[in-house]
């Protein structure tokens, strides 16, 4: 997981510039885990890298996580 946010990182910082980012998890502070739905409906069909939406807003595999990057400003 920590490699997949480092290469994110920089991936985002040599595209578009934005030297810190952060993430929010859906189901942490204020972001309830039903709005993980929404994600799913902007990613669209998940199938082909193997994780599914279960209807209590947990994915599987167990281990699976979504998160909102964003730039720190």
């Amino acid at each position: 997981m920590i490699a997949a946010q480092e290469y994110l990182a920089a991936y985002v910082f040599q595209e578009f510039g934005a030297a810190d980012i952060t993430y929010i998890l859906p189901g942490t502070l204020d972001w309830s885990l039903a709005e993980q739905e929404k994600l799913f409906a902007l990613i669209g069909d998940t199938t082909p890298i193997g994780v599914r939406l279960l209807s209590y807003s947990t994915m599987r595999p167990v281990k699976t996580v979504s998160a909102l990057y964003y730039e720190t400003v």
